[in-house]
């Protein structure tokens, strides 16, 4: 279907841009400019309606190249800068001619360069705690400046599209849009026999303070867990009660007479299993091991 040349001093892996042609019956019909695997995406988009739209033209001729078993021939034929590759291209346009404007064989709608690339909105970066950061031209300028690998995350996160709310720890918005950001939820915490000790601004602020992981004060607010690093955590300002479960019972080991809050806890100290532990609590055996346990 299609053949590539003038590759050898390339590496399409790396984020060096390029100049590119497309030439079929020994004319050349579309010049671009991209990065890694763009010089052959529009082969694989010729039958997509809303990105042949762009272009109808230049598609069709590639749609009727191929049905024709007609081939194609891909030539690199510049590597550089973007800016370097920019003028190149333009150079390129203006010399083959477009073909809706003079006797040119080009399909390129624009003149190419700088001009001929969308610059789309310019975008501003936020901390997640609503703090400003900067602004830039376009989306793919913060993923260049930041060396990420794509930039529709950024959009997406500007278009509020799938939910998204942030990319790379950052909230984006359009500039000139008031970013929304959810307000963080007060934490309280309170030792076990509920004595007030602090309000915290977040989960993630208490985690910093007490030098833990923030999922462990999250589960406790949730009701997950009973304690996390030996507090009680609550997302209300009421009086927390330590509710220990209602189908633990407190276990004695009458060998050394200790008292323990449950089977579990005994099991641990002790070594032994807790349905060992249980059978001789209900009375289905004598001991375990020689250690006698009762319910208190």
């Amino acid at each position: 279907m299609y053949s590539l040349s003038n590759v050898a001093n390339h590496n399409f892996r790396s984020q060096n841009f390029y100049v590119y042609e497309y030439w079929a019956e020994g004319v050349c019909f579309y010049v671009g400019k991209g990065r890694c695997d763009r010089w052959k995406r529009h082969l694989y988009y010729r039958t997509n309606k809303k990105i042949t739209k762009s272009n109808p033209h230049f598609y069709n001729k590639i749609l009727k190249y191929v049905l024709n078993n007609i081939s194609i021939h891909i030539k690199i034929v510049f590597t550089g800068t973007e800016a370097q590759t920019f003028k190149h291209e333009q150079k390129l346009i203006l010399l083959y001619g477009k073909r809706h404007l003079s006797e040119g064989t080009l399909t390129n709608i624009q003149n190419g360069g700088e001009g001929g690339t969308s610059d789309g909105k310019t975008i501003d970066q936020f901390t997640k705690t609503g703090k400003y950061i900067r602004t830039y031209k376009n989306a793919k300028e913060a993923m260049l400046i930041n060396n990420w690998k794509c930039y529709s995350s950024i959009s997406d996160c500007c278009n509020h599209k799938r939910g998204t709310k942030s990319y790379k720890g950052f909230v984006w918005e359009f500039s000139g849009c008031v970013p929304l950001f959810a307000p963080n939820k007060l934490i309280y915490q309170w030792t076990i026999d509920s004595t007030f000790i602090t309000t915290h601004e977040s989960v993630s602020g208490a985690a910093k303070i007490m030098e833990c992981d923030p999922s462990t004060i999250r589960d406790a607010v949730q009701g997950i867990t009973r304690l996390a690093v030996g507090y009680l955590w609550i997302d209300n300002k009421s009086t927390p009660i330590l509710r220990l479960n209602k189908k633990t019972k407190p276990v004695r080991w009458i060998n050394n007479n200790i008292t323990y809050q449950s089977i579990t806890e005994a099991s641990k100290a002790t070594k032994h299993t807790v349905t060992n532990i249980s059978r001789v609590c209900k009375g289905y055996r004598t001991d375990v091991g020689n250690d006698i346990f009762e319910y208190v």
